[in-house]
């Protein structure tokens, strides 16, 4: 019962699995083997002997009759694993900018994280000066996309866009990406304190300065700066997005953006 209650329990709580990979991880498997362990002793304290015996050498067959496909599939974990942490190591002691790892490597490392959220906290180890990240490049300007399978192709000359937001509000972020995907921008060259969100896209809080809200963001030559504001309207700390939802800009010269509530 309880066993049964355990493999239901999973199979709802991790179903998710399958649509992310593909098929059950084989881990999981492990997790039958209290039930294994649970029908042999039960055997052992309270069947007739001779149907015991059976039930127990039954199960020891098939124990031994699986073992050798388990050793081959062990064998092959063990080469692939071995073999990504070869190649991600020899990446990243030549220097290989941490937007072509985070490409390269996602499916590896961490699946489940988007491209974006791979390099950003690889990134958070560098800073750290973590162990072989620390010899990671830094993206440039040709290399910032690393949500997408193309990379950005931007000009070399960055333009200041100063984004003010106007209205009643006790702390605002600008939240923002370029062009139509809401790529992101190197570290090197966004906002002090920026984050990245869930979402992967960048969030930057703005400064209040005489009753409005204002940072400075620098864009390459002719993308599209997409934006929005998260407002605390309440100095409650709960946020919400600006009734405009979200805005669009080409950015082509320095300039000067003007939202009013």
């Amino acid at each position: 019962m309880v066993a049964g209650l355990v493999a239901l329990a999973m199979g709802y709580g991790r179903a998710a699995s399958i649509a992310i990979d593909g098929r059950w991880p084989q881990r999981y498997a492990l997790l039958a083997v209290p039930a294994f362990c649970t029908v042999y002793y039960a055997w052992v304290l309270f069947g007739q002997k001779q149907i015991r015996q059976i039930v127990q050498l039954g199960m020891l067959a098939a124990f031994i009759l699986v073992l050798p496909a388990n050793i081959k599939q062990g064998f092959f974990w063990r080469d692939w694993y071995v073999g990504g942490m070869d190649r991600l190591m020899g990446e990243l002691e030549s220097g290989t900018p941490r937007y072509a790892i985070a490409e390269r490597y996602q499916k590896f490392l961490i699946h489940w994280w988007s491209d974006a959220q791979l390099a950003e906290n690889m990134q958070i180890l560098q800073d750290a000066k973590m162990g072989p990240f620390v010899q990671m490049q830094p993206d440039s300007i040709h290399q910032i996309n690393v949500k997408n399978e193309h990379n950005y192709l931007g000009a070399d000359q960055l333009f200041t866009q100063e984004v003010w937001y106007h209205g009643d509000a006790t702390a605002v972020f600008l939240v923002w990406g370029i062009n139509e995907s809401w790529q992101l921008l190197p570290s090197q060259i966004r906002p002090e304190n920026t984050i990245l969100t869930e979402a992967g896209v960048m969030q930057s809080p703005m400064q209040l300065d005489n009753g409005s809200f204002v940072t400075k963001v620098h864009i390459p030559d002719s993308a599209t700066l997409n934006y929005g504001f998260l407002i605390d309207e309440s100095n409650d700390g709960t946020f919400a997005w600006h009734e405009d939802a979200d805005f669009h800009q080409i950015v082509d010269e320095n300039g000067r953006i003007e939202i009013t509530q």
